[in-house]
C-alpha cells in the first residue's frame, strides 16, 4: 500500500514536471515567425530570447526580417565587448604583449562593427543570404581568433564565446533563408 502510494506521488510530480516544462519553452502564435527561424539554429532557444529582446521584432514579417534583428544584436554585443578591451587595454599596469593581443581582437571587434554587420544587414535587405552568412562566419572567426591568440584563456573569453554564439545564430538564420530560395 504504501509502495503504491509512492508510486502514485512520483508519477504526479513527474506529470506536473513534464507539463510545466512544456509551458515554459512553448511559445505565443505571434512567435512562430521567431521559433521557425531559430529552429534550425544550433541553440534555437538562445536564438529566440536574443531575437525577442529586441523591440523590432514584434514587427518582423519575414525570416530576412529576424536575420537583420540578430545582426543588430550582433552590432549591440560586439560593441560591449569592444568597449571591454579598450578598458582593458588602456590599463596601465597590462604587459606589452597583451596590449599587442588586444589590439588584435580590437580590430576583429571593428571589423563585425563595421564590415560584418553592415554585410549581413545589406544582404537580408537585398536577398542575398549567402553574403549575409558569409559576413556571419567571418565574424564568428574573427572572435575565435581573437580567444586562441590567448590559448582559450583571454580576458575577455566571455565576449569572445557570446559574439561567436551570437555570430553562428546569423549564420544558420541566413543558411535557412538560402534553403528556402
Amino acid at each position: 500500500m504504501k509502495k503504491q502510494y509512492l508510486l502514485s506521488l512520483i508519477i504526479f510530480l513527474c506529470t506536473i514536471f513534464v507539463v510545466a516544462s512544456s509551458s515554459i519553452v512553448s511559445h505565443s502564435d505571434d512567435d512562430k515567425l521567431i521559433v521557425k527561424a531559430c529552429s534550425d539554429t544550433p541553440k534555437p532557444e538562445l536564438c529566440f530570447n536574443y531575437i525577442k529582446s529586441d523591440p523590432s521584432s514584434k514587427n518582423a514579417k519575414n525570416v530576412s526580417d529576424v536575420g537583420i534583428i540578430m545582426a543588430r544584436v550582433l552590432k549591440r554585443k560586439a560593441k560591449v565587448a569592444r568597449d571591454k578591451i579598450h578598458r582593458i587595454a588602456s590599463a596601465r599596469d597590462n604587459k606589452p604583449d597583451l596590449k599587442v593581443q588586444l589590439k588584435a581582437c580590437l580590430q576583429s571587434y571593428n571589423n563585425i562593427l563595421h564590415i560584418d554587420v553592415k554585410v549581413a544587414i545589406d544582404s537580408f535587405k537585398d536577398g542575398n543570404p549567402r553574403l549575409a552568412e558569409i559576413g556571419a562566419d567571418t565574424a564568428a572567426d574573427g572572435v575565435s581568433d581573437c580567444e586562441e591568440s590567448f590559448n582559450g584563456k583571454s580576458p575577455i573569453t566571455i565576449y569572445n564565446n557570446r559574439i561567436h554564439d551570437i555570430a553562428l545564430l546569423l549564420a544558420a538564420i541566413a543558411k535557412e533563408l538560402q534553403v528556402e530560395n
